[in-house]
């Protein structure tokens, strides 16, 4: 997957924001397959079709294209990104503010994917951007009080106990996010913390990064 050339174009020739800074603040929205990325997507910025664009993994639709989508803080332009497929093509020209990696909460069963996807975000992260990584999980599934209960209680004991490698990103400054409490407060989170992450201060590229 690549960006689209539209967006690389426009983030080229963008006027500076209001505070002086020319390139584009971009936040990462990674995650499984079906963890709900894209309606994750919509639900923040606005935007409407995109988990439209999906192929089939098991009996589950999954989406099938990098998308970059804009929305506005504080008036300003900021946009998140998912996959994270376009990376590579889009990181000369942004600077990468925040790391978004939704969770999967309906069971505490480890999949290998996820550790995969965890030894991932360590190599591309470093430890000096943790604190820009949020864990979200959202609750929709759960239509009552005894499943946000059982929702609840699963993602304690995996910050708590169940996932080691998690454990060492939150006690390095990651956060935890339950989706629906104030998703902006994050973004805005990210967009002033003190230091972002640019070309020049790139951290090691994965494999096929």
């Amino acid at each position: 997957m690549t960006a689209d050339p539209a967006f690389i174009d426009s983030i080229q020739n963008r006027p500076q924001s209001s505070d002086g800074a020319r390139r584009p603040r971009v936040t990462l929205l990674l995650g499984g397959l079906d963890s709900g990325k894209t309606l994750l997507t919509e639900l923040i910025t606005g935007a409407t079709g995109l988990a439209g664009n999906t192929l089939v993994s098991g009996e589950s639709p999954v989406n099938s294209a990098a998308h970059t989508v804009t929305v506005l803080i504080n008036g300003d332009e900021h946009f998140i990104d998912t996959p994270g497929k376009s990376i590579k093509d889009i990181r000369r020209y942004v600077t990468f503010v925040g790391v978004w990696f939704v969770v999967d909460n309906t069971t505490l069963r480890q999949r290998p994917c996820a550790t995969k996807a965890l030894r991932w975000l360590a190599a591309f992260c470093a430890r000096s951007f943790y604190s820009r990584l949020t864990f979200v999980t959202t609750f929709w599934e759960a239509t009552d009080v005894g499943e946000l209960r059982g929702h609840k209680t699963r993602f304690e004991a995996r910050c708590d106990q169940y996932w080691s490698e998690f454990i060492e990103f939150i006690h390095h400054g990651a956060r935890t996010h339950r989706f629906g409490v104030n998703t902006s407060m994050v973004l805005n989170q990210a967009k002033h913390s003190p230091s972002a992450m640019t070309e020049s201060s790139w951290a090691p590229k994965p494999d096929g990064l």
